[in-house]
């Protein structure tokens, strides 16, 4: 079990560990934000569908209020992304990286995604994957 403030409203949740039903045959968890005016945990479909289809159980910024997931197909294309959590929008992304191989091997493509204001703007770079992975 995890236990921790998922949605950033000042309770505490709790993750429960349901098999490894995540990417790779992770760790996968079901979980349940505390209601306040229930006074009960409830079942979150979106942090449950974060905690099952990324690499496991998402990371939690708590000085910046994100969900941090990762994922990756094999060994040259990982992805990290934050979201954030709004009670009236639910989950949404505000930053991803991407980090993906080329087909020779030489270079690593790198794009960043970031929200700015209502759109998601990203920029692409190449670096040769010797000084890339130091």
């Amino acid at each position: 079990m995890v236990a921790d403030d998922f949605n950033f409203d000042g309770s505490t949740d709790i993750a429960i560990r349901n098999g490894n039903n995540s990417a790779y045959g992770g760790p996968s968890y079901d979980v349940y934000v505390y209601n306040i005016s229930k006074r009960k945990f409830v079942l979150s479909d979106e942090l449950t569908e974060l905690a099952t289809t990324k690499l496991g159980m998402f990371s939690v910024d708590k000085a910046r209020k994100r969900l941090i997931t990762f994922e990756k197909s094999g060994c040259c294309w990982h992805q990290t992304t934050h979201y954030a959590v709004s009670p009236g929008r639910g989950l949404y992304v505000v930053y991803s990286l991407v980090e993906a191989t080329t087909s020779d091997g030489k270079n690593v493509e790198v794009t960043t995604s970031s929200l700015v204001g209502k759109k998601m703007k990203s920029k692409t770079k190449l670096y040769p994957v010797n000084s890339y992975y130091k």
